[in-house]
């Protein structure tokens, strides 16, 4: 799923959170993002990391979260980590040990909402 995620819609460059929902074991993101396979038209979607293990959020940084410079999405030996402040190098994302946002769960899913009119 994370492999799809990317070649559709990369690392969410330029991208905005439009809502978030927190459960006790589900954190559904409804994002606007390009999609790089359909001409970099924007589209409204829903991200959904699921079986949290942990999150971090941080308040006093909310503000800046809500519009996405990069976001990094990798799978490791147990988890799935969402990195939504991850450290750019230019060429490649690195997890930010440091991160205002971030996400480690056992499962995520996505679906297309909807385009977005950027008129």
């Amino acid at each position: 799923m994370i492999k799809e995620i990317y070649e559709k819609y990369g690392e969410f460059s330029d991208s905005w959170i439009e809502k978030i929902d927190i459960s006790k074991d589900t954190v559904s993101l409804t994002l606007i993002c390009a999609n790089k396979m359909n001409s970099f038209k924007y589209e409204k979607i829903l991200l959904e990391l699921m079986l949290l293990e942990k999150i971090i959020l941080n308040k006093n940084s909310y503000e800046d979260i809500i519009g996405i410079k990069d976001l990094l999405l990798k799978e490791n030996e147990n988890y799935i980590v969402m990195d939504l402040d991850p450290i750019d190098h230019f060429d490649y994302l690195k997890e930010n040990p440091q991160s205002n946002f971030k996400i480690w769960c056992k499962d995520i899913n996505y679906k297309f909402i909807e385009e977005y009119n950027t008129k």
